[in-house]
């Protein structure tokens, strides 16, 4: 089906967002938007309208649209919902999946091994996205697949914008990919539930350890501000630090 306007200047405000290059709280101008695409005003309304529904931008009224936030809170809470939403929809890959469908994963982890080893983190998380997105694509299930992009947005953002160092490293983020897509290209469900069962989980413990790390912090020092994943601080750089 061929793109519309407002689909090119969706793609758009999503990869300014998912790249940082737009960031929580910070106020997305349509006019120069509607410029750079040489489009006008109406698609880039249209878009934004979307991506607001995706919870990835904030509408208030004549303000204009901003970047959404995460607050801590709901860190946690993102990936208890990843855990049970993702599991059971690379299941599904194993069983449902072509084998050009698998071919595309086999594509998206040599990208992710390469930037890896390229210490390329922009090229890596489009990447973790990717993998991510296609197993849920795979599975065939429309109405988790719609529930894990609404998840996906807000886990996409955090990553983003995060100014905390790597807690994990991004090699072991390739090998537990590689996990999955060994059970998927194996045709073997059970197996591909669980491995990214254990990957999903993972990554929760290094949340709740990152949020207990933070109100620690908070506790000790009452005149901070109550932190929140737009208050990143740092260089471009080292906003791009956290995996996943």
């Amino acid at each position: 089906m061929k793109s519309t306007r407002s689909d090119l200047v969706y793609e758009h405000v999503v990869r300014q967002i998912f790249n940082g290059n737009l960031l929580p709280g910070e106020r997305i101008l349509e006019h120069e938007i509607a410029a750079e695409l040489s489009v006008s005003k109406t698609p880039v309304r249209e878009a934004l309208n979307k991506l607001a529904s995706e919870h990835l931008v904030e509408s208030r009224g004549r303000l204009g649209s901003y970047v959404a936030k995460i607050p801590d809170g709901n860190v946690v809470a993102l990936y208890e919902a990843r855990l049970i939403v993702e599991p059971p929809l690379a299941r599904w890959a194993a069983e449902r999946g072509e084998s050009k469908e698998i071919a595309v994963l086999e594509q998206s982890l040599l990208q992710q091994q390469e930037a890896f080893s390229n210490a390329d983190n922009a090229i890596f998380l489009e990447q973790d996205r990717r993998f991510h997105e296609y197993v849920a694509y795979m599975a065939r299930n429309p109405t988790m697949l719609q529930a894990r992009k609404s998840i996906s947005n807000q886990i996409a953002l955090m990553q983003a914008i995060s100014f905390l160092g790597r807690q994990r490293s991004t090699s072991t983020a390739v090998k537990e990919h590689e996990e999955i897509l060994r059970a998927i290209q194996q045709r073997d469900g059970e197996r591909a539930f669980e491995a990214m069962r254990i990957h999903i989980d993972n990554l929760l413990q290094e949340k709740k350890l990152m949020v207990a790390r933070r109100v620690e912090e908070l506790a000790s020092d009452p005149r901070r501000d109550r932190p929140t994943l737009s208050s990143a601080g740092g260089s471009r750089e080292q906003r791009f630090e956290m995996t996943h």
